[in-house]
């Protein structure tokens, strides 16, 4: 899966894709990078060890990825029943 940043980098989805593309919808993926790379440009710690690059939602891509963003997302699935997904 290939996203872009603002100043058009091309960034991919690697080692966890196929999880995470399971896990969550693509809007939901964009959500979740979005609000995590606003807490990290407003100074939240970065969770990924030893990131490349500072720009945020590259480290964003990199913390889902390795599965450590600390974001939950509620949905409420077609049988009407909640369900809970972590990204851990």
């Amino acid at each position: 899966m290939h996203h872009y940043s603002p100043g058009g980098v091309l960034l991919e989805l690697k080692s966890t894709s196929k999880e995470i593309k399971d896990r969550y919808t693509r809007y939901e993926r964009a959500r979740i990078i979005g609000a995590r790379a606003l807490q990290i440009s407003m100074g939240a710690p970065v969770l990924a060890k030893n990131p490349k690059t500072v720009e945020p939602i590259e480290v964003a891509l990199l913390e889902l990825e390795q599965g450590l963003v600390p974001i939950t997302v509620r949905k409420i699935n077609k049988s009407a029943r909640r369900e809970v997904a972590t990204s851990s």
